[in-house]
């Protein structure tokens, strides 16, 4: 598998997908010699063990972001995707009372194929650029980034018996009360109804149930909406990212 230790630093998280991809992601400032050392790393655990592709994902707006992208695109990855990340203290979050339940495939009996096909229905038409892995490959790199007793992180809100929307929420492997949603989004025909912004931060509370201190989120930098729903939410901007792709099965 190679070992993932090479890639893991002060600077940089890694972001475990296999088997369809890897990733690493900056948290600080790096030198540019250790930064093309980590790229020659990832790309050789990625070929090593045939994934689909390796990521990059680099903080906008430092001193060395030129620097460190022209010398990705110098090595053969692609732009994929800019994002704005946002951050909230979920100190303050407060239960919702709504008419919205939440239920997961570890506490009913919706079926791992029902979810999937909710989970890409609800990414279609989604002002996200879309994914460049399957629903398979996906749900198989979130199995093995999240690990044992992941099927209680996969969760759809129901109006009723009307399902409106998929939420995943998680604590970031890694950290003891980092709280992320690996995906959330609302089916196309509810859309408009004012559903997200409500789910959003309902989601947010089940983050707090489950320990977490804080909140991490993001989404694309063409995704106006959901932007809108992060303030609505409390969530400040705290910076952005722009994420390269190298992919190593075209």
């Amino acid at each position: 598998m190679g070992n993932l230790s090479t890639i893991s630093n002060k600077s940089f998280s890694v972001l475990n997908g296999m088997p369809s991809y890897l990733g690493i992601e900056q948290k600080q400032t790096v030198e540019p010699e250790i930064f093309s050392q980590l790229v020659a790393e990832l790309l050789s655990i990625g070929k090593a063990n045939k994934l689909r592709r390796v990521s990059v994902h680099l903080q906008k707006g430092t001193d060395a972001y030129e620097k460190h992208a022209s010398y990705l695109e110098c090595c053969g990855f692609e732009m994929f995707t800019s994002s704005v990340e946002y951050y909230k203290n979920l100190s303050d979050v407060q239960e919702e009372d709504t008419y919205f339940s939440y239920h997961t495939l570890g506490n009913s009996n919706l079926t791992e194929q029902e979810f999937k096909d909710l989970w890409k229905r609800v990414m279609h038409g989604s002002a996200n650029r879309a994914s460049t892995l399957s629903i398979d490959e996906q749900l198989q790199s979130l199995k093995h980034e999240l690990g044992l007793g992941w099927e209680r992180n996969c969760g759809v809100f129901y109006l009723e018996q009307l399902p409106v929307a998929v939420c995943i929420p998680h604590i970031e492997p890694g950290t003891k009360d980092e709280g992320r949603l690996f995906y959330f989004g609302v089916l196309p025909e509810v859309r408009g109804k004012g559903y997200a912004g409500i789910l959003h931060k309902c989601s947010l509370q089940l983050l707090k149930d489950m320990g977490a201190r804080y909140y991490v989120g993001s989404t694309h930098e063409t995704n106006t909406s959901m932007q809108r729903i992060f303030e609505k939410s409390g969530c400040k901007e705290r910076g952005r990212k722009a994420s390269y792709y190298y992919y190593l099965n075209k």
